[in-house]
């Protein structure tokens, strides 16, 4: 399984002979100050910001644009019940890149929990 977060064209993913087990596939691209989020993954999800969270043309390594989150309560939230995010025993790719402002605390760039009990199989992928 594949996850791959890259803020490069589709053009350019869609040559990798693995696209096709991508999970989860967002640009960040947009309009600066937006809130639609697309999921360019062959099984595109449905994604909603959540606090502040946007697209920002300030900062980006490609594309022209990228996500934001101010640290306080911003977050992208997936559909639940979806396929392809139970890493399991098997090979997997988180791929990202960040851009932090402050370096002093640690920063969650992808997690998994149950939001109402936070019980459950979880995991975080963060920056220390």
């Amino acid at each position: 399984m594949s996850i791959i977060w890259v803020g490069s064209s589709r053009l350019q993913a869609v040559n990798d002979p693995f696209f096709g087990n991508v999970s989860l596939l967002l640009h960040g691209n947009g309009a600066n100050n937006s809130t639609v989020i697309t999921d360019s993954s062959s099984s595109p999800k449905s994604v909603t910001a959540i606090g502040d969270a946007k697209i920002s043309t300030t900062q980006s390594e490609y594309g022209g644009a990228s996500f934001l989150f101010d640290g306080a309560g911003d977050w992208l939230r997936l559909q639940t019940g979806i396929n392809g995010f139970a890493f399991g025993n098997g090979d997997f790719t988180v791929e990202a890149w960040i851009y932090r402002l402050n370096t002093n605390t640690a920063n969650i760039f992808v997690g998994q929990c149950d939001l109402a009990t936070a019980a459950g199989s979880s995991y975080v992928f963060y920056v220390g």
